[in-house]
């Protein structure tokens, strides 16, 4: 479920905790864990003030900082190899542009892949 926090992107799912924050112009800061984030700023320099845009829709959400757009991709569904529910967000990160210039691939994982 995605939650607007401040400036910034939250995303939970099953035990998982996504935040993705603007951190200074045409830049984010990604964290994720098990449980909640714990709010520590180690080896970086304090991000200054900077304007961005979060918007939730349905299943899917962004965070406009600058030049750069975080969107996130939210799904449930059965994992049957596990014998439970399975809760995924994906990102992807594109320029002013509009043009990817990092996606993670769809659900599996490693495990599941086909070489």
């Amino acid at each position: 479920m995605f939650e607007v926090r401040d400036r910034s992107l939250l995303w939970r799912g099953g035990t998982e905790t996504l935040l993705v924050e603007p951190w200074g112009e045409g830049a984010v800061r990604v964290r994720s864990r098990l449980g909640d984030v714990i709010d520590t700023d180690w080896a970086l320099l304090p991000a200054p003030e900077t304007d961005a845009t979060v918007t939730v829709d349905g299943d899917t959400a962004s965070l406009v900082c600058g030049a750069i757009t975080v969107v996130a991709r939210q799904s449930v569904g059965r994992d049957w190899q596990a014998g439970q529910l399975g809760f995924d967000c994906r990102l992807e990160f594109r320029d002013a542009d509009d043009r990817i210039l990092l996606s993670e691939l769809s659900g599996g994982g490693a495990l599941k892949r086909d070489a």
